[in-house]
């Protein structure tokens, strides 16, 4: 299958650069700005692209659309949005429980959280079905979004796992290191399964449209 071997690919190759390079040179390679993080980037933006202009051509532009916004999202999360334009991040329960950000800064971010919340359930709603029935009839572009974001959330657990080493005193070694390595890569590989997984979709929405006209 075409996305596994894509994530064996790259995280072969990560692996291999990460560990034949010097430790500075690998904080930038996997670091924020780094090769690893602007490819992320590029994958869940050219994904978000692709639905775009697809959207248009209305084949099921609804659901391409609407799956859009949720790769944009991706795109964000890497751009580091959530703490870019506030105080401080988002995500941390102290922007919302000190003093340090304003009132109105907590009213608009709790706001557009919510927003994007009940858009990701009305979505589930929505499509659960859909999402259910290609992935028990092993629909390629299905099995690669359940792959692309279990690599994504295996990618989150590996990276609470390096502060977890660390808040127990483990000073950042080999260990350490190769755990960060891991985070990286399996987050860059599950971008790139995501990016194929569009690009299979819409080449099976394509091939249904053309087989339907052909009858």
């Amino acid at each position: 299958m075409v996305p596994i071997a894509v994530v064996v690919l790259v995280m072969a190759v990560c692996f291999v650069t990460a560990w034949l390079i010097d430790e500075d040179s690998r904080r930038g390679f996997l670091g924020e700005g780094g090769p690893v993080e602007i490819a992320s980037v590029v994958c869940s933006i050219a994904a978000t692209v692709v639905l775009v202009f697809f959207s248009m051509l209305r084949l099921d532009g609804a659901f391409a659309l609407r799956s859009a916004f949720f790769t944009a999202l991706l795109a964000a999360r890497e751009l580091d949005f959530h703490n870019r334009f506030t105080t401080e991040g988002v995500f941390r329960s102290s922007f919302y429980f000190r003093n340090n950000s304003s009132g109105v800064e907590k009213a608009v971010v709790v706001a557009i959280l919510i927003g994007i919340v009940a858009l990701g359930v009305w979505y589930a709603r929505s499509y659960a079905g859909r999402y259910v029935r290609g992935f028990l009839g092993r629909v390629p572009w299905v099995l690669s979004v359940a792959l692309g974001f279990g690599l994504m959330a295996i990618g989150k657990l590996a990276d609470s796992s390096t502060w977890i080493l660390e808040s127990v005193g483990l000073e950042r070694g080999v260990s350490i290191e190769m755990v960060n390595v891991f985070e990286e890569t399996v987050e860059l590989a599950g971008a790139l399964v995501l990016c194929v997984a569009v690009l299979l979709y819409v080449h099976a929405v394509v091939t249904r449209r053309e087989s339907s006209l052909g009858r």
